[in-house]
């Protein structure tokens, strides 16, 4: 009996450990992988969403990037299931419009229904970097801090990568409206 009883605290401490963990280390389904641009790397575009990464997927935005010595975009796909996280360079057709090319490209899958993505407004450590993208869970606050997964788009180094949640939060544009 008193083999049952140590049994029984010990998982209740360890279950009630896991309950207790914060969103940063709480383990999650989210998953995401890289897509190879195979025949489309390098390939420039009028109209990106031409090629079969988009088939089925709706435009939800983008943001501009800190120029360089051209302009990069973060873009953002999506469906019902899947996310596409797009870092764009633009090239000016002359006309007033852009012709892009994809530098890297990545799908995010298994968010739940209280995630979500947000770009554009995301800092680190207080400090504002456009290239920041993050799955987080909605808060009625002016930042979003309960961030699960985050990436930075790096155009010098021409790919996203996924970096610590630590210090990662972004603006709540809707707070207060």
């Amino acid at each position: 009996m008193k083999c049952f009883l140590f049994i029984f605290l010990f998982l209740f401490v360890i279950f009630g450990e896991i309950l207790e963990q914060k969103p940063e280390t709480r383990e999650s389904d989210i998953r995401w992988s890289r897509i190879e641009l195979g025949s489309y790397k390098d390939s420039i575009s009028s109209n990106i969403v031409e090629f079969k990464f988009f088939d089925g997927l709706t435009h939800n935005g983008g943001t501009l990037l800190e120029p360089l010595d051209h302009d990069y975009l973060l873009s953002h796909y999506s469906n019902d299931f899947i996310h596409l996280m797009v870092l764009e360079e633009l090239f000016p057709n002359g006309d007033g419009t852009n012709k892009s090319k994809i530098i890297d490209l990545i799908e995010i899958n298994g968010l739940e229904k209280n995630q979500y993505i947000s770009y554009g407004f995301c800092s680190i450590d207080n400090v504002n970097d456009s290239g920041v993208f993050v799955v987080y869970e909605y808060e009625n606050a002016e930042e979003f801090t309960k961030i699960y997964k985050a990436w930075k788009a790096i155009p010098k180094e021409r790919m996203i990568k996924e970096i610590n949640t630590k210090g990662v939060s972004c603006i709540n544009e809707g707070y207060g409206v």
